[in-house]
């Protein structure tokens, strides 16, 4: 297979994508494939090679996650799997921004440590060859870490960025550290300030609460999607997460149901509302199997209304996003409380700040 493939971006237009040559085999491209690549926005005369990746990555993850493109991800993967360390540079850009092209630089690091153990006799089969494996992504891990700790919080401060609190002290932190790993804990300055002056309000109202957040954002590129949400693009939006009573005790905690702050759903009672009821959408995920594992816990009424009524009577506010039968339950009558929509994902384990 020693030509180039190319195909049409409109009819009659033949200038496009270039693939590498080992993608021609019929045994690695689908038909699907090429749909889904011609309808994706990569500038033309990208190669799909190391050199083009990062390119073609910066490009085109954004509309994998858009509403058409999200379900073309596994076709995406297949179509690659081949080469699996692609994959993985596709995988950490969908999930940290920043692990994709961290992982392509450090690629060479990681084969040659692995050649040089193989010509050591180590690493030639059985569990030392998977030992071997993950031995070999020690640069990649230490590139990364470096990165993340050290070089990216400067830089994305200079584009309108910064990083959440991230300790284990302090009146706010993340829900799971995963959080701060992944660097999705970035916003823009007044957000940071906002959630700061929160917890202090929560610290001087009810002594010793500690705030949670979720999800927040990228470090970069304002309309770089966070997946698996919709809206998480620009440092304006972040997840909070509710505040529970001790079941047993009947105090308050600080503890939260699950152990990444999401799918523990305060379901509704009785006949309060549920717009979504016997509806199915890409990301409203009941999780109904895992909901006894949560147990022990329950919401805090007063404490959420408090938090949540809080953040609605400042001025930055744009919206809060609650289901329904939360913002009954708990009165809240701010206009900028509202439902997200059956379309995006229950938020009835956590709510949604955006300013």
């Amino acid at each position: 297979y020693g030509v180039d493939l190319f195909w049409p971006w409109n009819p009659g237009d033949m200038s496009g994508l270039v693939l590498h040559p080992a993608w021609t085999s019929d045994r690695y491209l689908l038909p699907e494939t090429f749909r889904i690549f011609a309808a994706a926005p990569i500038p033309r005369g990208i190669e799909l090679t190391p050199r083009g990746l990062v390119e073609a990555l910066s490009v085109y993850v954004p509309f994998l996650w858009n509403r058409e493109g999200a379900l073309s991800v596994p076709v995406l993967i297949l179509a690659i799997w081949p080469r699996w360390w692609m994959v993985g540079a596709l995988l950490l850009t969908m999930l940290t921004q920043v692990g994709g092209v961290l992982w392509v630089a450090s690629r060479p690091l990681c084969v040659s440590l692995r050649e040089l153990w193989r010509r050591r006799g180590f690493g030639h089969e059985g569990p030392t060859r998977v030992l071997a494996g993950f031995l070999a992504l020690l640069p990649f891990v230490a590139i990364y870490g470096a990165a993340t700790a050290w070089g990216i919080p400067p830089l994305a401060e200079r584009y309108g960025r910064v990083p959440l609190a991230c300790s284990g002290d302090g009146p706010y932190g993340p829900a799971t550290p995963a959080t701060c790993v992944l660097n999705r804990h970035y916003v823009r300055p007044e957000l940071r300030a906002l959630l700061e002056a929160a917890a202090m309000n929560m610290d001087r109202d009810f002594p010793g609460t500690r705030l949670h957040y979720l999800d927040a954002g990228l470090p970069f590129l304002d309309g770089f999607p966070l997946v698996p949400h919709w809206s998480h693009s620009d440092g304006r939006k972040l997840d909070l997460a509710f505040l529970y009573m001790d079941v047993q005790e009947g105090e308050s905690t600080n503890r939260l149901p699950s152990p990444l702050g999401y799918w523990a759903y305060v379901q509704p009672r009785g006949k309060e509302a549920r717009p979504c009821q016997d509806r199915t959408a890409l990301l409203r995920w009941d999780f109904n199997v895992a909901q006894p594992l949560f147990d022990g816990l329950e919401l805090d009424e007063s404490r959420t209304r408090s938090l949540v009524g809080w953040f609605a009577k400042q001025r930055q506010v744009d919206k809060i996003l609650l289901e329904t039968h939360l913002k009954h339950r708990l009165r809240l009558g701010s206009g900028k409380v509202r439902f997200q929509g059956c379309g995006a994902a229950r938020h009835d384990d956590h709510f949604h700040v955006q300013i």
